[in-house]
């Protein structure tokens, strides 16, 4: 990634995006959280302050996936919008050192991400959106590594 996109005004990097796009850039979140024990992989919910620092973007469309939506369907509605970039959110951090989540997530294990991130790019290989979209992980929780290690393309 050019990192000097990083440090653009939103004036500026809403420009760009017009200049390069000749239109608004579809982005699809989707809260990736721990799932619970023999359940399909939900989505939680979405991150107030992340959605608010993107909305000072006028040409991002953001379209952030419901609570308790399967990643499967998560991923549908991406393909329908013709979605960019599809960003997971990891919710739960995992401390450094910590032997598992926080206590509200006291049922997933400390290792959690990985398998979920894996059924998300599962999903999107499924449904043919890895070649259209780009797939990124933000969060406390996400890393480059982590995100590399699933297969995605930023983290």
């Amino acid at each position: 990634m050019d990192e000097t996109l990083l440090r653009l005004a939103p004036a500026d990097l809403d420009a760009l995006l017009r200049e390069q796009l000749g239109r608004r850039l579809v982005v699809a979140g989707l809260t990736l959280v721990p799932p619970a024990p023999g359940s399909v992989h939900l989505t939680g919910e979405p991150p107030a302050e992340l959605l608010a620092g993107l909305s000072t973007y006028a040409e991002l469309w953001v379209r952030w996936t419901h609570v308790d939506t399967p990643i499967g369907a998560a991923l549908r509605q991406a393909a329908q919008h013709d979605a960019d970039a599809v960003l997971g959110w990891l919710a739960a951090p995992i401390p450094c050192g910590a032997s598992s989540v926080p206590a509200d997530n006291a049922f997933a294990p400390p290792d959690w991400q990985l398998p979920v991130i894996a059924a998300l790019i599962a999903e999107a290989d499924d449904l043919n959106l890895r070649d259209r979209c780009v797939f990124a992980l933000a969060g406390p929780g996400a890393t480059q590594s982590l995100a590399r290690q699933a297969g995605c393309d930023e983290g």
